[in-house]
């Protein structure tokens, strides 16, 4: 049934998935300014990318929920260029995290040939993605980035018991499990659809993604 705002109909597709996606959006935004201190002092790098990984995912679930719920009202190229702008933004976010993770993890000598090394992985996702448009690439590079990022924290999580490994842990196993639900396409009921089940369980993941940010620590040398 379309809904009625200020006199005019508007039919909302999937009005369920793009408000839980708003609401990601929302929440990401939120934490994302927490983490971002432009004025302590020593400015933590790690901190300030984790601030930017979150402002970035924000974007790509606001994108992404405008996409779903207003296909409708969007002429093909506007709906193009927002969906773009969704996978971009997220693997964007991708980026950030890892650049925040190694400012945390690893030596400035072996940070840059890694951080080289993930841009360089963005930049051909970027380039695969101007002609592809499914989700599961997105996925793709995701599961790519998480697993060097798992592999960053090993030592960190295992044998220093660090609060900000331990929760980046827990935040990509929730993450994995909603990606996991995100592919499987099983849909609940038709308002509890595979996209909306997604942002449920991403916004747990987010939560702990924030606190590994707060407990983040540049490392020197």
């Amino acid at each position: 049934m379309p809904n009625n705002y200020f006199g005019v109909a508007v039919h909302i597709v999937e009005p369920v998935t793009l408000a839980t996606d708003y609401v990601l959006a929302a929440l990401a935004v939120i934490l994302a300014f927490r983490l971002y201190e432009p004025e302590t002092k020593p400015r933590q790098v790690s901190r300030q990318l984790w601030a930017g990984s979150l402002g970035s995912l924000a974007l790509a679930a606001f994108l992404g929920g405008s996409c779903h719920g207003f296909v409708q009202y969007m002429p093909g190229v506007l709906h193009q260029i927002c969906w773009k702008g969704t996978l971009y933004s997220a693997g964007l976010s991708d980026l950030l995290m890892l650049g925040a993770v190694l400012f945390s993890t690893v030596s400035r000598s072996v940070r840059r040939w890694l951080i080289g090394a993930g841009v360089a992985k963005f930049l051909i996702y970027a380039v695969w993605m101007l002609s592809h448009d499914e989700f599961r690439y997105l996925v793709l590079d995701y599961l790519s980035t998480m697993l060097l990022v798992l592999l960053l924290q090993i030592r960190p999580g295992v044998v220093e018991r660090a609060k900000s490994a331990r929760n980046i842990q827990i935040a990509i196993s929730v993450s994995i499990v909603a990606a996991a639900v995100q592919q499987s396409g099983v849909d609940l009921t038709p308002t509890l659809n595979h996209n909306t089940l997604y942002h449920i369980v991403e916004a747990i993941a987010i939560c702990f993604f924030y606190r590994a940010g707060k407990y983040s620590h540049d490392i020197e040398g």
